[in-house]
């Protein structure tokens, strides 16, 4: 159950101490030189990967590969609870996403030297960043197949833990070295 968090936890820890912050805010104005994604690229991968687990969405749909007879577990849900409990699936997603932005891909700053800072609504920048990265979560559905829950399990703690252990020590190099360091 928690093979998943745990990543999601050191690979944001990894990007605080890169902007010396855990605020949102800060680490999303950090972000307008170099977006997080270049600065620690292994973080970014176990976060995405590890996000992919935590919204159970494909190849990491467990839950409903169990049970998937007829419509698996939501079988006897009907109209207004069903469409709550699918939507909430894509509230996850879209939360996450939003969150990968805020973390990764430098929230409302456009991409240093391809578009104007100014003239761009904040708001438009997060929401297409976000519907960008919550598409990508949607390709991967037709790219992979699903993933068994001893294998979900052993890529939650052997391949994402072990590459969020190393995101830290990317960022830990990088701050320690002098290359990078942001004083909030």
């Amino acid at each position: 159950m928690i093979s998943y968090e745990v990543p999601i936890i050191l690979s944001l820890l990894a990007m605080a101490a890169l902007y010396n912050s855990l605020d949102l805010i800060e680490i999303a104005e950090a972000q307008a030189g170099t977006w997080g994604i270049f600065l620690n690229p292994l973080a970014a991968l176990a976060f995405f990967a590890a996000m992919l687990i935590a919204t159970g969405r494909f190849p990491f749909e467990i839950a409903e590969a169990e049970t998937e007879i007829v419509a698996g577990w939501t079988t006897e849900y009907s109209s207004a609870l069903y469409m709550t409990n699918m939507g909430t699936s894509y509230t996850r997603m879209y939360v996450m996403a939003h969150l990968f932005t805020l973390v990764f891909l430098g929230g409302w700053n456009p991409l240093p030297g391809f578009l104007p800072a100014s003239g761009l609504l904040p708001g438009l920048m997060i929401l297409v960043k976000s519907l960008a990265v919550m598409g990508l979560m949607v390709l991967l559905r037709s790219i992979y197949p699903r993933f068994r829950v001893d294998q979900g399990v052993r890529i939650g703690w052997h391949k994402l833990f072990t590459l969020s252990m190393a995101a830290i020590a990317l960022s830990v190099l990088l701050v320690a070295s002098g290359v990078w360091g942001v004083t909030p």
